[in-house]
């Protein structure tokens, strides 16, 4: 036989994140039954499986606001689910966005199930896969690409598995975060007419500044975070001044700054207090009331995001024998500074609650607007995302049980995908963002 008649076999370079030796065994528990109603009978077998993903994925949010032991359960039985898809010949091995979307479904189930045994596993599988990661990119880049994973990775996947893998908070972490800084420095130098390329980046640069900000706090290297805050003050003021009398050019980005801005004034106000300098903390408070051009702090964006940490988060971990603090029960009066300093003194802000409010405030920002996550997709909102997000924010069932009627709209709609549902499911578990606990 003439060689150009042999069969050139090929191999995906994408093969190597579905190799078995990838994953550990989870604990073995039955499939939560999946409604019949959900599945069609034109649905192939891949179908039906991306069906049930959702479907768990769905159910664990909605148990984790009753605080029900199934969502232990559910988010077990995703991550089983998304392994088993994983390893199924119906995936392409050259699908790398279904591949990827997979591993994140798989890696967050494994966190959020709240399982020591599987908050392990999660960050074994994340070790591997990023050695398979990083020779990926080689494999895609050569030497165009020294740092970070390949290029199609989406970031809210290269975030989770740094978290994972470096045990945050730590120096590790934040080397490899600041690594992401100046890769996306980088691609907005180079695209700098492009102004949607600049407005997404902008914002991805400002939330990967939180998780460099809760590990500072969480470490207690207060004056480096503070080194870090003024830093992004100023170089905002220096903006603002720039812009003064001219709304041409990025104006958009004006509110996004302006949050920015304001997160940080109270951020930094707050680790003031911590340090026992009540004068500088007062100084970006008054900065914070400036910016906002109002007299009060009541009903200000930041100080809502930590008005909900206070009655989410107990301000210390573990803290049963020693202080007995929960979180608050009712909503505390926060019109001045000196109600701050209150709450300091009332040992309510600690790092374990600032860390918190970074965690927040970047869910908050992924699941706003008009995209459902800007670190994934920017794919923009449907009607049934946020009919989903209302229900969630529901204290009662009404009659119908809306929430399993949501729950299978959203799986029955091809348009929703598994990750979609992910940024719910972190915001449910807001103390697992940073990979703190």
């Amino acid at each position: 036989m003439d060689s150009d008649d042999v069969p050139q076999i090929t191999i995906s370079p994408y093969s190597a994140l579905l190799e078995r030796r990838l994953f550990l065994s989870a604990p073995q528990m039955a499939l939560p039954e999946v409604p019949q109603t959900i599945i069609s009978q034109d649905d192939g077998p891949s179908a039906r499986d991306l069906k049930c993903l959702k479907y768990l994925l769905a159910s664990a949010v909605f148990n984790n606001i009753d605080n029900s032991d199934n969502s232990k359960t559910y988010y077990i039985a995703a991550a089983s689910m998304a392994k088993r898809i994983l390893l199924s010949t119906n995936l392409s091995p050259d699908d790398y966005a279904s591949i990827y979307q997979l591993w994140e479904s798989r890696l967050t189930s494994l966190v959020l199930s709240n399982e020591p045994q599987c908050v392990n596993i999660a960050k074994q599988e994340s070790k591997k896969l990023s050695n398979h990661l990083f020779k990926l990119t080689h494999v895609l880049h050569g030497e165009n690409r020294k740092i970070g994973f390949p290029a199609n990775i989406p970031l809210s996947l290269e975030l989770l598995i740094i978290r994972l893998r470096t045990n945050s908070p730590s120096t590790l972490s934040s080397s490899e975060i600041f690594s992401l800084l100046w890769i996306l420095r980088e691609n907005v130098a180079k695209n700098i007419d492009s102004k949607a390329m600049v407005d997404s980046s902008t914002v991805i640069i400002y939330l990967l500044s939180f998780n460099i900000s809760a590990n500072l706090i969480a470490k207690r290297d207060y004056p480096t975070f503070l080194t870090h805050s003024d830093s992004i003050i100023d170089n905002l003021k220096l903006k603002f001044e720039t812009k003064k009398g001219n709304e041409s050019g990025y104006a958009s980005l004006k509110l996004v700054d302006q949050k920015l801005f304001s997160d940080y004034c109270l951020l930094a106000s707050l680790v003031s207090l911590i340090q026992g300098n009540f004068s500088k903390s007062k100084s970006y408070t008054e900065e914070l009331l400036a910016i906002n051009k109002v007299e009060t702090l009541s009903n200000l964006p930041s100080i809502n995001v930590l008005v909900k940490v206070l009655m989410t988060i107990a301000p210390i971990l573990d803290n049963d024998d020693l202080l007995n603090l929960k979180p608050l029960d009712k909503i505390p009066k926060i019109e001045s500074w000196e109600d701050l300093v209150n709450l300091y003194k009332d040992t309510r802000i600690t790092g374990r609650i600032l860390c918190h409010f970074c965690g927040l405030i970047e869910l908050n920002v992924r699941n706003d607007g008009d995209f459902i996550d800007i670190f994934r997709s920017g794919k923009r909102k449907n009607d049934l995302i946020v009919k989903f997000d209302t229900a969630l924010g529901k204290d009662t069932v009404d009659e119908g049980d809306p929430k399993e009627s949501v729950i299978e709209d959203v799986v029955k709609d091809d348009s929703i995908e598994h990750v979609d549902i992910l940024i719910n499911c972190w915001k449910m578990n807001i103390d697992k963002v940073y990979g703190m606990e």
